[in-house]
């Protein structure tokens, strides 16, 4: 995100792991949801504006309200984690005030292709290093154990990398 100059980045969650994972890959603030309200800490960092873009990564119908609540007046809400049950706008027509979005993002199929070259090549470039998100390989036989451990969490999982 600071590649494309976002300011200030701050990441949300509630294990203190990923607070300090998310500071050493760049962001500016930390919050632990469990000891204070995210919304009103994003706030008050962002002189009551908001943030332009906040992203769910966790597909969570808590988080993905938190969401528009944070954002600026224009603010996008980007739902990347997938969620299954619904979430409940407090008061809709404040979002239709304020111009806030809600998008979804699933990198997946031909549509993603595009942005995953771009994506190769700045990683080709020295531009970009995800190394410090890869948390774990598995053999591609193990894909299962993969998904089980993102589920369970265990070991504290970012990315997991499949080898052939």
């Amino acid at each position: 995100m600071r590649f494309i100059g976002a300011a200030p980045i701050i990441g949300v969650d509630p294990r203190e792991e990923a607070r300090e994972r998310a500071l050493r890959l760049g962001a500016d603030f930390v919050i632990d949801p469990t000891t204070e309200d995210p919304v009103e800490r994003i706030r008050s960092l962002t002189g009551g504006r908001g943030v332009d873009v906040a992203f769910d990564f966790v597909g969570s119908s808590l988080v993905e309200a938190q969401l528009l609540r944070a954002a600026a007046p224009r603010g996008r809400a980007i739902f990347v984690g997938v969620n299954m049950r619904p979430f409940v706008l407090d008061v809709p027509a404040l979002m239709v005030i304020m111009r806030q979005q809600i998008r979804g993002h699933f990198a997946n199929g031909p549509d993603a292709i595009p942005d995953l070259i771009d994506l190769i090549d700045l990683i080709a470039l020295g531009r970009l290093d995800f190394s410090d998100s890869i948390s774990g390989h598995f053999a591609l036989t193990d894909a299962a154990m993969a998904v089980q451990a993102l589920e369970k969490k265990t070991g504290d999982p970012v990315r997991l990398v499949l080898v052939p």
